[in-house]
């Protein structure tokens, strides 16, 4: 059985990626009405690793879950895959499995075995030796639309209010680095409350 040394980050349900563990939540935040408005847990700090991450082959009975789904539903995966050939097809190690790729007409524990047989799963490890962290990812949404109200096109986008605020806490509190806040002034109580949902918005209870 071909079983080549080629890696697959299977998207759908994380799983070769998902060998790092989830990163550890930060210390809880707590509020008080007292005279000290916001109390952090104290943070060891631990210098980074100037080592860069390593992939390091692993099981596929070391993956979570892999072993006890009869039937993974891996078709989205391959999907993804698929788009991926766009670009893997022209290098000669990847052009058979691009070819022959079978998701269309396997599926549950058959595809499975398809790709045991011809991926090898690989572990992210830092390069401390430690294997949990933090996958970020981005993107940018773009949205047809028109310059005048007509069908599809019933629903505004609305631009960034004036008077909506954005506290940056890390100003106020080191130890809140990054973290912001967004809302309005309310004009009664002169607090800072959550901004208007759209049906506010659309009643005019909202500055736009």
């Amino acid at each position: 059985m071909f079983a080549p040394s080629r890696i697959l980050l299977l998207s759908s349900i994380s799983l070769l990626v998902a060998l790092t563990t989830a990163c550890s939540a930060p210390a809880p935040i707590t509020s008080s009405e007292s005279a000290t408005p916001i109390v952090v847990g104290a943070v060891q700090a631990k210098a980074p690793s100037t080592e860069k991450p390593k992939l390091v082959p692993a099981t596929w009975a070391a993956l979570p879950g892999w072993s006890q789904d009869p039937a993974p539903d891996l078709v989205p995966s391959f999907i993804a895959f698929e788009k991926s050939c766009k670009a893997l097809a022209k290098e000669p190690s990847w052009a058979r499995l691009c070819t022959e790729m079978p998701w269309r007409r396997l599926s549950g524990a058959t595809l499975r075995a398809w790709a045991e047989a011809n991926f090898v799963p690989h572990q992210v490890v830092n390069g401390d030796g430690t294997t949990s962290g933090l996958i970020t990812g981005y993107y940018e949404p773009v949205l047809k639309a028109s310059r005048t109200r007509r069908a599809p096109y019933l629903t505004p986008i609305y631009g960034v209010p004036d008077d909506l605020l954005t506290l940056d806490l890390g100003e106020v509190y080191p130890e809140l680095k990054n973290q912001r806040v967004r809302g309005r002034i309310d004009a009664a109580t002169k607090k800072i409350v959550p901004y208007a949902a759209r049906s506010e918005i659309e009643a005019g209870k909202a500055n736009l």
